[in-house]
């Protein structure tokens, strides 16, 4: 296996130490296990473990109990808050990119006209009783409805996982002394897009019994204050009191974000008539609660 360069794992042990923070902090640039990719015509590419000395801890996937849990609630915000707070040496314009993906590259024009006249309509005309809402929404209207509204409310675009499932949330299981802790994984979709995506993604799942969604109604005002006011807390001791003296920043407007963007990952999950039926609750929510936005 070829080694790398003294300069590189110092590197490397820099940002892993900068960036990723825990365990990372605690290992030596010389006990960092650095493998280059090899084979073919590659770019610079290192890949990064920890020693095998360190121990991997027991969890399991944030859950319906958690939710109900402040202070599991509580650390997931202050991790999210964290994370938003990163200034990470990628392309920080990547909001429309993400959108495209969801919107467009996940839907493309094969399966729109399907939806339309082909196979999916003809199989959602078959089964109207079990697809009411499928039958009452035009998919593809909502999908451009929704990606002008996510425009249109003016998100701050931060560094963010962009793809907070429970599957990628893990509470560690251990020791009394050892204490609660939260680990946010699978970092393969973070980019730079509206904080809001983060927001919705956890809420659209808060206090589900089901692990992929089991049709939940959205949580009220009150409830999603926890990890609202746990995140504003954060964000304040990272970056001073100038945090919450904007109003873009406020309680109202951080709830208002997550139950867009929350719409967003209705749409585009899986369990359609679940999540349509709770997209079109949460939509009449919006405008109830936000006439401005209609």
């Amino acid at each position: 296996m070829p080694s790398v360069s003294a300069e590189d794992r110092l590197n490397v042990w820099q940002l892993c130490k900068t960036y990723l923070g825990g365990e990372w902090s605690n290992v030596c640039a010389d006990d960092l296990v650095i493998k280059p990719a090899t084979g073919g015509f590659v770019n610079k590419i290192l890949f990064c473990f920890l020693p095998d000395s360190i121990d991997h801890e027991q969890s399991h996937y944030f859950n319906a109990g958690d939710d109900l849990n402040p202070m599991a609630v509580s650390v997931l915000a202050q991790k999210v808050a964290k994370l938003h707070s990163l200034n990470m040496p990628i392309p920080k314009d990547s909001a429309d990119w993400y959108m495209r993906i969801i919107l467009e590259d996940w839907f493309p024009e094969c399966d729109r006209e399907s939806y339309r006249d082909g196979s999916v309509r003809q199989e959602i005309q078959k089964n109207k009783n079990d697809y009411k809402t499928l039958m009452s929404v035009d998919l593809l209207e909502e999908m451009d409805w929704l990606r002008g509204m996510c425009e249109k409310i003016d998100c701050p675009v931060v560094f963010s996982h962009a793809d907070l499932n429970r599957r990628n949330t893990l509470v560690r299981e251990g020791e009394v002394d050892q204490g609660l802790d939260v680990y946010i994984i699978d970092w393969d979709w973070c980019c730079y897009t509206y904080r809001g995506a983060d927001f919705g993604d956890y809420f659209m799942n808060w206090c589900q019994t089901e692990l992929d969604f089991g049709g939940e109604p959205f949580p009220t005002d009150d409830q999603m204050l926890v990890f609202i006011d746990a995140y504003i807390r954060e964000m304040t001791a990272i970056n001073g009191n100038s945090f919450t003296q904007l109003e873009i920043n406020s309680r109202k407007r951080l709830i208002m974000e997550a139950k867009v963007f929350a719409l967003l990952g209705y749409i585009k999950e899986p369990k359609g008539e679940q999540r349509y039926k709770v997209y079109k609750e949460l939509k009449e929510r919006i405008f109830d609660e936000y006439p401005e936005l209609k």
